[in-house]
């Protein structure tokens, strides 16, 4: 089922103004920056309608729908594995402070003694950022036992490194401690309550023929069309907490409607204090349970949301932020790893969308 969309004067928001947003979007297309984009703004009395760039493979020439399905690539953290942490703290199926090493008895993990979950969901663990866990086509236990057997970079709280390899960590003890996998418990829990039926992990079926395609995978060089494009997530059969969630603009903006407006459907109240409160020290960066937040220059608001906004990335060319405080929340969803370049220009035509986005709104 459709939300029910409104127009940009119901909701606070300058139609005019908002054309800058789509122009900013368009010429990104123009240049090669990826071959296929959606966004959809809302605010917390109403969503707009989605917009649509582009195709969802240059091979097809199929066109991007507000229904076509992206590979999220890292909004896999917060939305699926972050979310799904939260539900089983509020449940007492466990706590952040635990030590990492409770959850695998079965391992002699001295050198990991000091990692706490909490470590793992801000990132702050000092765990190295990624590894390559795919090319020795490893098996799913091999690959955590893997993971469990590096050395952290840095003692635990002492630094914000981005890292992968935590909430493939993470990921792990969600099943382990739900007695069900990623996808599973985060479609039950989650996506069934807030009818988000285009969200999923591993689609198959009908799906795939409008899920947009990606390429450039360091191993397959093939293109992709329904398969996660991070390697690490696609050697755990696609199914991992720091990526391999696939979902619609749609979807998406039902969960950050929830988010925007504090729904308890989901989440606790008490809950959304730790999704929107920086949780780690600021000199070290930001991060609350599962989203970037100022000052971390990941967060991809550009420069005129405020710094209660919080959001996230994925490397396939998506990205969802919320500010609170301006009552607003944007997803822009693309295939951007068509284009070989390193990124650099995807992101700076991000900021500018985010900047026109938010001057569009009018009243707070």
């Amino acid at each position: 089922m459709h939300p029910k969309y409104v127009t940009p004067d119901a909701i606070g928001i300058d139609a005019v103004r908002l054309k800058a947003a789509s122009r900013v979007i368009q010429r990104g297309l123009d240049a090669g920056l990826y071959p296929g984009a959606v966004y959809i703004i809302g605010r917390s009395n109403g969503t707009l309608e989605p917009q649509c760039f582009g195709v969802i493979n240059p091979e097809t020439q199929q066109p991007v729908r507000p229904n076509t399905i992206f590979d999220l690539a890292s909004l896999t953290k917060p939305i699926a594995t972050a979310s799904s942490l939260i539900l089983l703290v509020e449940r007492g199926n466990l706590h952040l402070k635990q030590p990492l090493k409770d959850f695998f008895p079965d391992y002699e993990l001295p050198h990991l003694s000091e990692i706490t979950l909490f470590h793992l969901l801000t990132h702050t663990s000092g765990l190295p950022a990624y590894k390559d866990l795919y090319s020795s086509k490893l098996t799913r236990d091999e690959i955590i036992s893997a993971i469990l057997e590096l050395s952290p970079e840095n003692p635990p709280g002492s630094k914000y490194t981005y890292s992968c390899l935590g909430y493939i960590l993470l990921g792990e003890i969600i099943r382990l401690v739900s007695g069900s996998d990623l996808d599973q418990f985060s479609r039950k829990n989650i996506f069934e309550r807030l009818e988000m039926n285009d969200t999923f992990f591993n689609p198959v079926g009908e799906p795939l023929t409008r899920t947009a395609a990606t390429t450039g995978c360091p191993v397959r060089k093939n293109t992709l069309v329904g398969q996660v494009h991070d390697p690490n997530a696609w050697a755990l059969s696609g199914i991992s907490g720091n990526a391999g969630l696939f979902s619609t603009a749609i979807d998406l903006s039902r969960f950050m409607t929830m988010l925007l407006c504090r729904d308890i459907d989901v989440f606790s109240r008490a809950s959304f204090d730790i999704i929107y409160r920086n949780l780690i020290n600021p000199a070290i960066g930001g991060h609350t349970a599962g989203w970037f937040i100022h000052p971390n220059e990941m967060l991809p608001s550009g420069d005129l949301m405020s710094d209660d906004t919080i959001g996230h990335t994925g490397f396939t060319g998506t990205s969802v932020v919320i500010d609170s405080k301006c009552d607003l929340f944007v997803i822009l969803l693309t295939n951007r790893v068509w284009n070989p370049d390193d990124g650099t220009e995807f992101r700076k035509t991000r900021r500018l969308f985010h900047n026109t986005t938010a001057q569009a709104v009018l009243s707070i």
